[in-house]
């Protein structure tokens, strides 16, 4: 019984990772094809803006230190 449950659960965690390699490979084929992607990625992942443009960030005040 031990051996079977041990076994479902590295199905269950073999299945999640598949899912993640599948997502993984689906962003990767998207950087690789699509030049909108790579423009998001760039200003989401990256910070970049095209010549001309502001970038405003605006972050969650810090309430722990008060």
């Amino acid at each position: 019984e031990r051996m079977r449950q041990e076994i479902l659960r590295l199905e269950g965690e073999i299945l999640k990772e598949e899912e993640l390699a599948r997502r993984s490979q689906t962003s990767i084929e998207a950087l690789r094809n699509d030049p909108k992607t790579v423009e998001r990625f760039a200003r989401e992942k990256l910070g970049l803006a095209k010549v001309g443009e502001t970038i405003f960030r605006f972050e969650e005040p810090d309430f722990e230190g008060q």
